[in-house]
């Protein structure tokens, strides 16, 4: 089973290869992160209002490297997945 929190941690300094079922029932392969090496620059305004998201405690929100998106999987659904370090 995987913790999200320790999986979170690990994508703050590693990429991983994740290998999940999607909602559709399709199998989907993801190269993904959290480092902030990767993560896309944001510009606040003075007239800038974050978006609050709940956060889903079966699902994780990271950044897909091939998409340059934010995607979410379910943890539940992750059929393998592996953590390669950063250079």
């Amino acid at each position: 089973m995987i913790v999200k929190e320790e999986f979170k941690e690990q994508l703050k300094t590693h990429i991983a290869k994740v290998k999940f079922t999607k909602a559709d029932q399709s199998i989907r392969k993801m190269t993904c992160t959290l480092s902030s090496q990767f993560l896309p620059e944001t510009e606040i305004s003075e007239n800038y209002t974050p978006k609050i998201k709940t956060d889903n405690p079966h699902s994780i929100r990271v950044w897909d490297l091939d998409k340059q998106a934010w995607r979410a999987f379910r943890l539940d659904s992750v059929l393998e997945y592996s953590f390669e370090g950063i250079n």
